[in-house]
């Protein structure tokens, strides 16, 4: 960027929005960036879209009616997105600041604490135990798992794992190896 003339740098910030509680109205929902964009600090907003996509399938899937689908899925998907919008933006304050002294006092503090520290927020985003989407049942323990008719939970795979693997869809042929 240094040797980058200033007239040929385009700026583009990354905005967002406040958050929006309600994502659709009748047959329409919104899903990823469009009901929740989300400033990059955290780096999940297309992770986000994808679970946001598992989760509207299998609340279709799991519905007579569309539209009740649709809510169940804006419901079950609110808190989760709510968490990774808010905090991304409480990152982009912290990483945008622009005074001298704050960018000195937070380098300096990046540079010398542990990294069990600087880590620890992330952990809610990132870890895989806090993938899973588990609605709230209004019912209660003994009532229907939740709005899409099952605890719906979005899992890590390992392709390593061969007891998660139960079948491939476009098996190798026989022959020699494949790179």
């Amino acid at each position: 960027m240094r040797t980058t003339p200033v007239e040929d740098i385009v700026a583009v910030p990354a905005l967002d929005r406040p958050f929006l509680e309600q994502w659709g109205d009748g047959p329409v929902t919104l899903l990823g960036d469009a009901a929740h964009p989300m400033l990059p600090s955290l780096g999940q907003g297309g992770s986000t879209a994808i679970e946001d996509a598992v989760v509207l399938a299998q609340c279709l899937a799991s519905h007579s009616d569309p539209v009740a689908a649709l809510r169940a899925y804006e419901n079950t998907r609110r808190e989760r997105t709510r968490f990774m919008v808010e905090t991304s933006r409480k990152f982009a304050g912290f990483e945008q600041v622009e005074n001298p002294v704050l960018c000195a006092v937070r380098d300096a503090y990046l540079r010398r604490a542990p990294q069990s520290v600087l880590f620890a927020p992330f952990q809610r985003a990132l870890t895989p135990s806090c993938w899973a989407v588990e609605p709230r049942n209004p019912y209660g323990p003994s009532g229907p798992s939740g709005p899409c008719g099952r605890d719906i939970r979005i899992r890590p795979e390992s392709r390593h794992d061969p007891a998660r693997r139960t079948h491939r869809r476009h098996p190798l042929p026989p022959g020699p190896a494949h790179p």
